[in-house]
């Protein structure tokens, strides 16, 4: 049987693992799939299912020892670049958005359009932190203390995730881990991958070669 290449495409938000990581599954376990390629254009999404995701590309790269790329396209930002960070090579346009490492939690807060509506919100809870984030009132800085240690652990997941993935130092990673994205080109010299050359691939495309 001739040797083949799988392609499994994380494309638009990211809210569910439950299609893509099988697909993954599927092509680790197949001995005539010599190679994987993920082709990427989302913006990110959940933390929780990029994590899966994450963690099923790790997986094929070092138990399965199957060679896997990220191809991105317009975007691959995020919770995409998360899952990106773990394939053997990120390949992108120079035009391409990448990176974006960090978290963020927002919402609106419309306690004021209640109390010109003279409408008043009514909570029934057990538990202090219980309703954390109810957008008709003002946080506690109880709260807000709260929901800023997620925020600080997940992103320390993230950081820790990227240098496990690119071979980094965790120092290293969260010294441009500030939210930013970069181009595909300025991710020659700035991303996390900075230390990768590129190279015309003959489609038009930049290719990062860099450590496996």
């Amino acid at each position: 049987m001739a040797d083949k290449i799988g392609v499994v495409e994380l494309e638009g938000v990211i809210l569910d693992s439950s299609v893509i990581v099988p697909q993954l599954k599927k092509f680790g376990d197949d001995d005539s799939i010599k190679a994987i390629i993920l082709k990427v254009n989302s913006p990110g999404g959940g933390v929780a299912a990029s994590e899966e995701i994450y963690r099923e590309v790790k997986r094929l790269r070092d138990e399965k020892h199957k060679r896997i790329v990220a191809s991105i396209s317009t975007v691959g930002a995020s919770g995409a670049y998360y899952v990106s960070s773990a394939t053997n090579k990120i390949y992108a346009d120079n035009g391409s958005v990448v990176g974006s490492i960090g978290v963020i939690a927002e919402w609106v807060n419309y306690g004021d359009l209640l109390r010109w509506a003279k409408l008043k919100p009514e909570v029934l809870k057990v538990g202090a932190l219980k309703d954390t984030g109810d957008p008709s009132r003002d946080m506690t800085p109880a709260e807000r203390a709260y929901l800023q240690s997620l925020i600080d652990n997940m992103y320390g997941q993230f950081v820790q995730a990227v240098a496990d993935g690119r071979h980094a130092k965790p120092d290293d990673i969260k010294a441009i881990a500030d939210g930013r994205v970069w181009t595909g080109q300025e991710s020659s010299s700035d991303a996390p991958d900075r230390s990768n050359r590129r190279f015309p691939d003959g489609g038009g495309r930049n290719c990062e070669v860099g450590r496996d």
